[in-house]
């Protein structure tokens, strides 16, 4: 029988002939590939909706939002009041550069007439002294001039 059924196909004498089965094997392939394409994308696009939605990304901490605490405050004014003294003691700094800067200039100016009248003539010891001074002065601006009081 199954030999009857095999000469019988391969004569084409079957229920269908081979191009009728083999337009229908190509639908019906084509169909299941179009099946199993929409199930998976069905399955893929229910997978995203059931997860959770992405959250947020903020640009700030929570920690820089929120308010201090009594012991932040106590920590800011002490850094404040210490900012005010070396701000104060930087002004006084500064102020003292001025007073000793114009002393300095007194005494070149002075020096330097009193040694345009002498001229050529010998520096008398006094002078030498004088300027001597004036060099130690300048040596001390210098080096408070670099000075800076701060914390930072």
């Amino acid at each position: 029988m199954q030999s009857e059924c095999r000469r019988e196909n391969e004569r084409g004498g079957g229920r269908f002939s081979f191009d009728a089965r083999h337009r229908i094997g190509g639908w019906w392939r084509a169909s299941w590939r179009v099946a199993i394409l929409g199930i998976s994308s069905a399955m893929l696009l229910g997978a995203q909706a059931i997860s959770a939605p992405p959250r947020p990304h903020s640009i700030l901490l929570p920690e820089a939002n929120r308010l201090p605490d009594a012991n932040d405050q106590m920590i800011m004014q002490a850094n404040q009041k210490k900012k005010q003294s070396f701000d104060a003691a930087n002004a006084e700094r500064k102020r003292r550069i001025d007073d000793e800067s114009l002393k300095l200039l007194l005494l070149t100016q002075d020096l330097k007439a009193r040694m345009d009248k002498i001229g050529k003539s010998p520096v008398p010891k006094e002078m030498m002294r004088e300027a001597e001074t004036i060099e130690i002065l300048a040596h001390d601006v210098q080096e408070k001039m670099k000075l800076t009081v701060g914390g930072g």
